[in-house]
């Protein structure tokens, strides 16, 4: 694994070149993944990450077609499971 400086700026790179999915994956993996994560496991959250990305791009379009009052609904779901998230997550242990 790479180090959390590392993975920072690695995502920072991605943020600025406009990869903003791939720079959400870096920090997702920073903060919640163990270090010595298995390859193997490590494609699997990967996939999910993306699919979810990709679930979200999806209700995202169909919200702003219908309204605004739609969009917020939308954000206000999507806070409120990455706060039910965080509780059941914790914090990363640091080594």
């Amino acid at each position: 694994m790479m180090t959390e400086e590392d993975a920072q700026a690695q995502a920072q790179a991605h943020a600025t070149a406009g990869n903003l999915v791939e720079a959400g994956w870096i920090m997702a993996l920073l903060r919640s993944a163990p270090d010595d994560i298995p390859p193997a496991e490590l494609s699997v959250i990967r996939g999910a990450f993306f699919a979810g990305a990709r679930h979200m791009l999806a209700l995202m379009a169909g919200a702003y077609q219908r309204s605004n009052l739609d969009m917020q609904k939308l954000v206000d779901d999507l806070r409120a499971e990455l706060e039910r998230f965080r509780n059941e997550m914790g914090p990363k242990t640091p080594h």
